[in-house]
């Protein structure tokens, strides 16, 4: 029986710390062409999931401290940023982006909750995205 192989991934950090190095390079997440067999909005996906976990580490943490001196607030919105800037090169990519954000907005109780400091600092890059995709459709 064959076996299965394994190549080493890079650890969450390693991703994100690029990921913030192109962001500040000037060159968006979505927009390096993806390798053969990649998904072109693979980088994304991986910014997704790591903006959820870092929401759910901060959101379960049971500490005293203030956001400004919170370790796992400051991962939150670092990944929080890197998502926001990350730019879809598919629908896939976008729907996800928007899938976090209700994600994001759905309070304890099921409801979705657009605070107005959190609707408008997602609303513009969904909106840049959905531009993005139809330019590039030509």
């Amino acid at each position: 029986m064959p076996k299965a192989t394994s190549q080493p991934t890079p650890s969450r950090r390693v991703f994100i710390g690029a990921a913030t190095i192109g962001l500040l390079a000037g060159t968006p997440v979505g927009a390096l062409p993806a390798a053969p067999g990649r998904h072109p909005d693979e980088d994304l996906f991986a910014l997704s999931k790591a903006f959820l976990a870092a929401r759910e580490a901060f959101n379960s943490a049971d500490n005293d401290l203030d956001a400004e001196h919170d370790p796992l607030w400051h991962a939150f919105e670092a990944s929080e940023d890197a998502l926001r800037a990350a730019v879809p090169d598919t629908l896939e990519g976008l729907v996800e982006k928007a899938r976090v954000l209700r994600l994001d907005a759905t309070g304890s109780d099921g409801t979705l909750v657009f605070a107005p400091v959190l609707a408008p600092s997602w609303a513009a890059p969904i909106l840049a995205d959905l531009t993005h995709l139809i330019d590039a459709e030509g």
